[in-house]
């Protein structure tokens, strides 16, 4: 929602002028905010805890942030899912969110 404002301005102490009237003061539009970047605030996510991170579920809820921080460690689920279960783990977070940052907590 776009707020004008009217603001009446005094010098050294002196009223506005009453036969002008204040000029309304417009806020900036959406379009103009997002053009310049990315608004706040950002949302950021630790999971470094429970390490579903090829759950469904889990990337449906992590996708909704702007960042997400993830703790895998060498050798994560590939007993499971294979030599990629990485690549594929972050590949489909970003699938669902193409503007989410992911970052590692710890050194691979």
């Amino acid at each position: 929602m776009v707020v004008a404002v009217a603001i009446a301005v005094c010098a050294m102490g002196q009223p506005p002028d009453a036969s002008r009237p204040a000029q309304p003061v417009a806020a900036p539009t959406h379009a103009a905010v997002r053009a310049e970047g990315p608004g706040f605030p950002r949302l950021f996510a630790l999971c470094i805890g429970g390490k579903d991170y090829d759950e469904p579920v889990f990337q449906e809820r992590a996708a909704r942030f702007n960042a997400v921080l993830l703790g895998f460690y060498p050798g994560w689920k590939e007993w499971k899912l294979g030599p990629d279960a990485m690549r594929e783990a972050v590949t489909a977070l970003k699938k669902r969110n193409q503007a989410l940052l992911v970052g590692q907590y710890t050194i691979l």
